[in-house]
């Protein structure tokens, strides 16, 4: 039982952090395509 626990509380950790990660990850990525004009803007006329 004791085991279950663990297991249980390291799974809500680890997907946790997997979703944070997984945030932050894609807020750089909108960021930098808001932020930063890519060299290939011109050819999406």
């Amino acid at each position: 039982m004791h085991s279950f626990g663990f297991t249980f509380r390291a799974n809500a950790l680890l997907t946790f952090y997997l979703t944070i990660l997984a945030l932050m990850c894609a807020i750089a990525s909108i960021s930098d395509n808001l932020n930063s004009p890519s060299p290939t803007a011109s050819f999406r006329s």
